[in-house]
C-alpha cells in the first residue's frame, strides 16, 4: 500500500517536472498573433559575441497579413529585447517596415508618433505606414546591442499601430486626419526564443 502511494507521488512529480521543462523550452520560431489579422514570427535570432563587452543580437521577423483586407502598419517607440541572463539590449537598426522611435523626451512621449494624446509635428504620417496586402508578408530586420554576459534566450516586445482597410482605392482619397482616426494600437510580444551564436 505504501509502495503504491510512493510510486503514485513519484510519477506525479515526474509528470510535473516534464511539463515544466517543456513549458520553459524556448521556441525555435516564436509566433505572435496580433490584432488586425496580423501575425508575427521570429524567423531567426543570432548572437554575435566578437565584442565580448557589447554582444549583438540580430532578429529577422516575418510580419504576415492573414486577414482579407489591406493592413497599414507602423512600429513605434522602444523595441525591448531582454535575455535570460538579465541583459537588456538597445535597438541599433530596424529596417523593412515603417518605424517611428518618437521624440527623445523625458519622460518618453513616443505615442506622439501615432497622434496620442495629440497630433503634432512628431506624428508619423499615415501615408508612410507600411502596406501589407491580404495574404502577403514582409521581413523586418532588427539589430540590438547589449552590455554584459549574454544568455541563450531572448524575448522581444514593442508597440505597433495599424489600420485595416477593405478598399485600398477609396482609402487613397482619405485625408491624413481621417486616416489617423482609424488607427488602432497593439502590443507585439514573443515567448522566449533561442539565439544561435555566431
Amino acid at each position: 500500500m505504501i509502495f503504491k502511494r510512493v510510486c503514485a507521488v513519484l510519477c506525479a512529480v515526474a509528470v510535473v517536472l516534464a511539463v515544466s521543462a517543456v513549458a520553459q523550452k524556448p521556441a525555435d520560431n516564436a509566433v505572435a498573433q496580433l490584432n488586425g489579422g496580423l501575425e508575427a514570427q521570429i524567423v531567426s535570432a543570432g548572437l554575435n559575441t566578437r565584442d565580448a563587452i557589447h554582444p549583438r543580437v540580430t532578429i529577422a521577423m516575418k510580419l504576415s497579413n492573414k486577414g482579407s483586407s489591406t493592413a497599414f502598419v507602423l512600429l513605434f517607440g522602444p523595441m525591448d529585447l531582454l535575455d535570460d541572463s538579465g541583459v537588456h539590449y538597445d535597438l541599433k537598426t530596424l529596417t523593412g517596415i515603417a518605424y517611428c522611435p518618437g521624440p527623445q523626451t523625458n519622460p518618453p512621449s513616443f505615442r506622439f508618433c501615432v497622434g496620442v494624446p495629440r497630433v503634432d509635428a512628431n506624428t508619423f504620417s499615415p501615408r508612410g505606414y507600411t502596406r501589407i496586402d491580404a495574404g502577403r508578408s514582409i521581413t523586418v530586420n532588427l539589430s540590438f546591442q547589449g552590455s554584459g554576459q549574454p544568455g541563450t534566450q531572448v524575448t522581444l516586445s514593442g508597440e505597433y499601430a495599424y489600420r485595416v482597410v477593405a478598399d485600398a482605392t477609396k482609402d487613397a482619397d482619405l485625408s491624413d486626419a481621417d486616416k489617423l482616426k482609424q488607427i488602432q494600437l497593439g502590443t507585439l510580444s514573443f515567448e522566449p526564443v533561442a539565439v544561435s551564436q555566431k
